[in-house]
């Protein structure tokens, strides 16, 4: 007969979060915000933020992304814009979500931002893994592929921007999701909290850019 102890430490050890967000976004999310938020917070956006990998070898001039490739990704502001982005994310979402009668706290927040980063960083992982396979097809660094001309750099771009797609459809269901779980809302409602979040930076952009432009029109 097992302790209570022992059976604790046994459904802890059995909750691995990296698999079951995939298909319990909901219930994963709840349960590191309530267990220990901190959890991956940084590490999650920063691997994600790396995501862009893929799309200089591809679409970029492959002369000047091959060798200084991984220098370039390190120096560029991506996965530190990701990170900044949980947090002021985070704030937004709780800002709106009040309006909506959401009841989610700022950490738990932070987790659904982190966390639905997960198909996200799978992506930066594959897009590494597409660099390696490019040097096996024969595309050599002095070479510029181009779509037409390179069947199969076609076919591993395809391949590479089809994946693309879908994970990251699959970020955004775990984010809804994830907000649905910790605001008490149905999806419906967490979508709507989502968009108006976004909506307040956007227009605020928006309102900037008008702003500016109709500066310069009458200074002209």
């Amino acid at each position: 007969m097992h302790s209570p102890t022992q059976t604790a430490t046994s459904v802890t050890r059995q909750f691995r979060p990296l698999r079951s967000i995939w298909l319990q976004p909901g219930e994963t999310i709840s349960r590191i915000a309530h267990e220990n938020p901190g959890y991956l917070l940084f590490v999650l956006p920063i691997v994600a933020g790396f995501w862009l990998f893929p799309a200089d070898v591809l679409f970029d001039d492959f002369t000047e992304t091959s060798y200084g490739l991984l220098l370039q990704s390190l120096l560029s502001f991506s996965p530190l814009f990701e990170l900044i982005a949980v947090f002021i994310g985070a704030w937004l979402v709780r800002l709106t979500g009040r309006w909506l009668g959401g009841k989610g706290d700022i950490e738990s927040l932070q987790v659904v931002f982190a966390w639905s980063n997960v198909p996200v960083c799978v992506m930066a992982v594959l897009s590494t893994l597409c660099i390696a396979l490019l040097m096996l097809v024969g595309i050599e660094p002095d070479e510029t592929p181009s779509w037409g001309e390179n069947e199969r750099f076609l076919v591993i771009g395809l391949v590479l921007v089809g994946v693309q797609v879908a994970l990251s459809v699959w970020s955004l269901v775990i984010f809804f999701y994830g907000i649905a779980a910790v605001q008490g809302f149905s999806l419906a409602r967490a979508v709507a909290n989502g968009v108006l979040a976004w909506l307040i930076p956007a227009l605020t952009l928006l309102a900037l850019a008008t702003t500016l432009q109709f500066n310069d029109y009458v200074h002209w």
